[in-house]
């Protein structure tokens, strides 16, 4: 499974990022990597071994911690690699419960609020469509330092099924 999300910032700079899942969710959500591309050139993230995310199975008010390693690459625009670098990562996420989430066009009834801590003092607060791993409709992320980053999926219309 691919999804994919492409932004506009400013008049400029369109940013596309794809990522990549395998299809069975009955042992939690197996992700493989990414890819992030614009006119400034592209980077491919790939899980080590794939990456086995369980939050779509916990119940309200369970965690899970999780941990990984990546690789990263980075293309200039006409794909010559200009670096490679490995990295690790652990997290624990725990789901929230279900929350009603507005976003500028739509209510979102019984959204999913899951709540990450990242090994970099980073906390993502992130709400999804459904209890699996559903589209996801608004992240607020405070880094290590305080500062906040919201990010609204702004829909205007159905953004897609729940996979539970």
């Amino acid at each position: 499974v691919v999804t994919t999300l492409s932004a506009t910032f400013g008049s400029a700079v369109t940013l596309t990022t794809k990522d990549y899942y395998g299809t069975d969710l009955s042992a939690g959500l197996v992700n493989f990597g990414s890819t992030t591309s614009s006119a400034a050139g592209s980077t491919i993230t790939v899980f080590n071994s794939p990456f086995v995310d369980t939050q779509a199975l916990l119940a309200p008010g369970e965690s899970v911690n999780a941990s990984g390693r990546t690789t990263t690459q980075v293309f200039d625009p006409s794909g010559v690699l200009l670096s490679t670098t490995p990295a690790s990562f652990s997290k624990s996420t725990q789901f929230i419960g279900y929350e009603d989430v507005t976003d500028l066009f739509q209510l979102f009834a019984g959204a999913c609020h899951y709540r990450t801590a990242n090994e970099n003092g980073s906390v993502d607060d992130t709400w999804f469509t459904s209890s699996g791993q559903g589209v996801m409709i608004k992240q607020v992320s405070t880094d290590a330092a305080g500062a906040v980053t919201t990010t609204t999926v702004l829909t205007g219309g159905n953004v897609g099924l729940p996979v539970r």
